[in-house]
């Protein structure tokens, strides 16, 4: 029989190795023990290794490596603070299509920390981790419509991702929506700047604007969001408008 040596850690024996040696060190921050501002000459030995582990786990494919490397840097915990690094590792998981990731690096485009502020960049990364159902991605995407940051301001495409976001239970932006309702109560005014189309032109389900001389009509419960037909009423509804749309009713 032939012989064989140990074979080298992979990237996820490798994540799991730094992650249960970091959890250490945290649980000794948590208690009052140390800080990580000032920690003790073992911690930072410590952390010294976890990070070279999740570099290795990064440098081997891993993505949870990769992120987390970035949310370190991000928040100077175990490293020195650095912005610049946070996004190298989050664009690292985020060309991966990890989805936190992806949203984190449009926060430091649309926050200008590590890169050049670019909101256009920004919407980039927001979108798709939007796409992928990540509802604080929704949020802030959502966001960027409604203040015209990196894409000309649309209300209705705001609330589509707002809508996308509450149905998830994300508590911002069902009190986005309330403040959007606002916008087009001004919008419906003749007197108002703001066009009532501009709120009023994409379905929530389905995101098609009306054609061929069609409206959209609005949700008879909360008359925040549009829809081109019962069809698509009837989905968003099943999809989780139902929870949202009670929640704004009070109900």
């Amino acid at each position: 029989p032939l012989c064989r040596g140990e074979l080298p850690a992979g990237p996820d024996q490798l994540f799991e190795e730094a992650a249960r040696r970091y959890f250490v060190v945290e649980a000794r921050v948590e208690r009052g023990e140390t800080s990580w501002g000032a920690l003790s000459t073992a911690d930072e030995r410590e952390m010294k290794e976890v990070v070279q582990l999740l570099k290795n786990a990064a440098a081997q494919g891993s993505v949870e490596a990769a992120f987390n490397l970035g949310v370190m840097y991000f928040n100077g915990r175990g490293v020195q603070q650095d912005y610049a690094e946070a996004v190298k590792f989050y664009r690292r998981a985020a060309e991966q299509g990890y989805a936190m990731a992806q949203c984190n690096l449009g926060n430091m485009y649309d926050n200008g920390r590590g890169v050049q502020q670019d909101y256009a960049e920004a919407v980039k990364w927001f979108r798709r981790a939007a796409e992928q159902g990540y509802a604080m991605a929704q949020f802030n995407l959502g966001v960027m419509y409604e203040d015209g940051q990196g894409v000309q301001q649309d209300f209705s495409k705001s609330a589509f991702w707002f809508e996308k976001a509450a149905s998830q239970g994300y508590d911002q932006a069902k009190l986005a929506l309330e403040q959007l309702r606002l916008k087009q109560i001004r919008a419906s005014s003749k007197d108002s700047p703001v066009s009532a189309n501009d709120v009023r032109g994409v379905c929530a389900h389905c995101a098609a604007h009306p054609s061929g001389g069609t409206s959209l009509k609005s949700c008879s419960r909360c008359g925040i969001v549009f829809y081109c037909g019962r069809d698509c009423q009837a989905a968003h509804w099943k999809a989780g408008h139902k929870k949202s749309c009670k929640a704004r009713k009070g109900t």
